[in-house]
């Protein structure tokens, strides 16, 4: 069964910042073997350092920042999409659209600053960013 990352199983739950950021980062990686690339080959095409790619497969977004994190899943055939949620008593959950947090962060954006500023602004509001990857849509 796949998780929310597309990778996994159902039960491979993550928690918190660090975790979201790893998930992604772990999601490229799969991605990356299931197409047959090494990390070099990936790496020119994403006109990046192996070096830096292993630390992206690692601890994903925080090396490169958002715009290089989705050139590597574009070259990948994804598309990356963040999703806020944030704690309730009953674990963490999407927000409501009319949740007042979501105003307070609506003009942050990930590919403004550095995805750990990002990540922090949205943090101190008790938010966490998911990224998610999604196959490429073709369109007229």
């Amino acid at each position: 069964m796949l998780n929310r990352l597309g990778i996994g199983r159902e039960s491979d739950v993550v928690t918190g910042q660090h975790d979201l950021d790893r998930a992604a980062g772990a999601a490229l990686r799969e991605l990356r073997r299931e197409r047959g690339l090494s990390q070099e080959e990936l790496a020119a095409e994403a006109d990046m350092d192996q070096s830096l790619l292993s630390k992206v497969e690692r601890f994903g977004p925080d090396p490169v920042g958002w715009n290089r994190f989705c050139r590597i899943a574009g070259v990948l055939g994804k598309e990356v999409e963040l999703r806020l949620r944030h704690s309730t008593p009953q674990g963490m959950t999407e927000f409501d659209l009319q949740d007042e947090r979501l105003k307070e962060v609506e003009n942050l954006s990930p590919a403004a600053m550095s995805w750990k500023r990002f990540c922090k602004a949205i943090g101190s509001k008790g938010i966490e960013a998911e990224v998610l990857l999604r196959p490429l849509r073709t369109g007229k």
